[in-house]
């Protein structure tokens, strides 16, 4: 067994950990979501059936934390609270995104940023294989963006736009 940390003293290992950690480099990828980061509020249209629809409001507080490794979301829509946490993953090149809210969701998502779009797509689940679903942020401004959630039952080859969100940034 190594004992390199179990023999150091305390406060060389927190000064061991403390170099090691300002010496991470934030990857570049990590300003992919810098569109996202701010203050805003969010409208739109969700499902409540099939050809129903019904109008949808919210507030987002977005920032980096972790030493910029990671972008942290904050979403409000009435009594809906939720928070998102997005991350680099350099090995694989792609997004991590872990989202969870005060109603006992979990939401694990995978993606990229490309064409001038981030696309999240939900990890698969065995219990539900060919269900899988994805959010698309597009038509990105420094002053607005769109946000589309959609799912399929097929895996993939067809999807259905069960929530768009308009976002525009809020004014300090």
């Amino acid at each position: 067994m190594d004992r390199t940390f179990i023999d150091m003293p305390a406060t060389l290992l927190i000064a061991f950990l403390t170099v090691t950690v300002q010496r991470a480099q934030v990857p570049p990828e990590t300003r992919q979501f810098d569109f996202w980061i701010g203050s805003w509020n969010a409208v739109g249209k969700m499902s409540a059936g099939p050809g129903k629809w019904q109008d949808t409001a919210g507030a987002n507080k977005i920032s980096h934390i972790m030493n910029g490794f990671t972008v942290q979301e904050e979403f409000t829509m009435g009594a809906t609270r939720g928070s998102s946490w997005s991350v680099f993953d350099v090995p694989h090149k792609l997004w991590r995104q872990t989202w969870v809210d005060n109603s006992g969701s979990y939401i694990a998502l995978s993606g990229k940023f490309e064409d001038g779009k981030m696309v999240l797509t939900t990890l698969p689940d065995p219990r539900r294989p060919k269900s899988v679903h994805r959010m698309t942020y597009s038509n990105i401004t420094p002053e607005a963006f769109d946000w589309d959630w959609e799912g399929s039952r097929d895996g993939g080859t067809t999807w259905n736009l069960q929530w768009h969100l308009h976002y525009t940034r809020k004014k300090s």
